[in-house]
């Protein structure tokens, strides 16, 4: 598999009825499978929260309770990270 530049992490876009977490895992996975480019933490979030729909956008900043844009990286990270989790577990219900 030919690595990605960085012209498709730039182009990254969430997908039609795709979930917050969903968006997420796969914009993480993506930046995983690139080279090691030392993006900041500030410019991948901030790459990731305008590649949201609208409604994915207003959801992650009713979850912050203000501008997700205002949070650092490290807490954008544990709250995109926290919805993942939650989101994951909502896909996979335990069985009886």
């Amino acid at each position: 598999m030919k690595p990605l530049s960085r012209s498709e992490i730039l182009a990254f876009e969430q997908l039609e009825n795709e979930s917050l977490g969903a968006a997420w895992a796969r914009f993480s996975h993506l930046l995983a499978s690139c080279p090691d480019w030392s993006i900041p933490d500030d410019v991948v979030l901030h790459i990731f929260y305008t590649s949201l729909d609208m409604d994915s956008s207003d959801d992650l900043d009713i979850a912050v309770g203000g501008s997700f844009a205002h949070r650092t990286p490290t807490e954008g990270r544990e709250i995109l990270d926290r919805i993942l989790r939650n989101s994951s577990l909502l896909s996979y219900p335990c069985e009886p």
